[in-house]
């Protein structure tokens, strides 16, 4: 299992701001790329995560990890006041 750090610098939901990121659980990249396209939605609007992208994961460190179910986590807001 890894664990994928991904920072952009926009569009990770629509109340993102600059600074915050996301993790990604997954077996590996592919399946990393797999999830959060799955979560990808069409709008921020429709409740879903919409802009993980794979050149975003590309980019991502990542890291071994063990017993974690695959998932993602942003945290939108870090750097807010």
């Amino acid at each position: 299992m890894k664990l994928f750090v991904v920072t952009q610098d926009q569009d990770l939901t629509g109340s993102y701001h600059s600074g915050g990121a996301a993790l990604v659980f997954a077996e590996d990249l592919a399946a990393a790329k797999a999830l959060a396209a799955a979560e990808r939605g069409p709008s921020y609007e429709d409740g879903r995560l919409c802009g993980i992208t794979d050149a975003a994961l590309d980019a991502a460190m990542s890291y071994d990890v063990q017993d974690v179910v695959p998932h993602i986590r942003i945290f939108p807001n870090e750097g807010c006041c």
